[in-house]
């Protein structure tokens, strides 16, 4: 089977870091997105090297897409579309984005088990690095990569239990997503820490209003604990 590949370059202060992305999933590979280079000079005669070492991979011209970030060296960009001329700016943000969903996507394969590769059953110990990864990417994204990143530190899923690190993530996550699906879970397992006594000292009566404030977001969890 082949793979369409791309390539996305970013462009940061006065680096140039080169990334292979293959679309499609390789059995012998653990990782979709392999860096390939660095450049720390913005020569021009580095860019040529640069094209020169694109074609080992069979690119066809307009093959690849680039992120520049504000605080990029102007020398460097000038550069860089003089030699990369059509190419595809997605702008950094984006590129990087994309890469979190790269990474979502390949931790939710291990973490639910829909993979024939592990008999399709969960494999923590992959997912958790790929959920890492996918939160790295996307710093500002507190979505479902941030959720199950929190879920895995609670529980200990492929990493050692850190109810500190995985309240924290969920605290990120109300105060910052705009989904009241993934908001309401968070606010499910804020309120399930203050009721076990989980990073923080055990005292039901403060998870109350953690689970009245799921409730008001039609989560099933918090209603539940409500009810209860």
């Amino acid at each position: 089977m082949s793979y369409q590949k791309s390539i996305f370059i970013i462009l940061e202060k006065e680096l140039c870091t080169v990334y292979l992305y293959e679309d499609g999933f390789k059995l012998n590979e653990l990782e979709p997105v392999q860096k390939i280079f660095h450049f720390h000079d913005y020569s021009f005669d580095l860019f040529q090297g640069l094209i020169h070492g694109l074609k080992q991979f069979n690119l066809p011209v307009g093959r690849y897409f680039y992120g520049i970030s504000a605080d990029c060296n102007p020398i460097l960009v000038r550069h860089f579309k003089k030699v990369f001329k059509g190419s595809n700016n997605l702008g950094v943000k984006a590129v990087k984005l994309k890469f979190a969903q790269i990474y979502l996507k390949y931790a939710d394969i291990y973490f639910s088990g829909h993979y024939y590769m592990t008999d399709f059953k969960p494999v923590y110990e992959m997912s958790f690095p790929f959920f890492q990864k996918s939160v790295a990417w996307g710093e500002s994204n507190y979505s479902l990569n941030w959720f199950y990143l929190a879920y895995s530190y609670y529980f200990g899923l492929g990493t050692k239990i850190d109810y500190e690190k995985g309240y924290k993530l969920f605290e990120k996550i109300v105060e910052s997503n705009k989904s009241t699906i993934i908001v309401g879970d968070a606010l499910y397992y804020l309120g399930f820490a203050h009721k076990f006594g989980f990073y923080v000292e055990k005292n039901p009566s403060k998870a109350i209003p953690f689970f009245i404030h799921g409730k008001e977001l039609q989560n099933q969890k918090c209603m539940e604990e409500l009810n209860s």
